[in-house]
């Protein structure tokens, strides 16, 4: 698979990454659960850490140079889905929280 191909499937894998997130921010926020939609977030996951092995096997000045803007895009992506995760992660811990603390009292 050559470089456009690697970093057009890698747009569409954050894509729907960052789909999958906000179903699971609204699944998280109305307590339902969302068991088929987190596994599929760890299989897109996981193919979105093969593409990006696949990348780091280019020259990024390579890269960068042939494909700064899309390359570009993929980082504001990369970060809106970190931001994204860290919601669901802080919800998530707040939420086992009240249980726990529930259950000592």
């Amino acid at each position: 698979m050559n470089i456009y191909k690697i970093l057009s499937a890698m747009e569409e894998t954050l894509d729907q990454l960052i789909s999958n997130s906000r179903h699971l921010i609204e699944c998280e926020e109305e307590g339902k659960k969302s068991t088929s939609l987190e596994y599929q977030q760890e299989v897109l996951l996981h193919s979105l850490l093969e593409m990006n092995e696949k990348v780091e096997s280019y020259d990024k000045a390579y890269v960068l140079r042939g494909m700064s803007h899309t390359y570009n895009l993929l980082e504001k992506k990369t970060a809106c889905l970190s931001s994204m995760n860290r919601r669901l992660l802080r919800s998530s811990s707040l939420r086992r929280a009240k249980v726990v603390h529930k259950k000592t009292n």
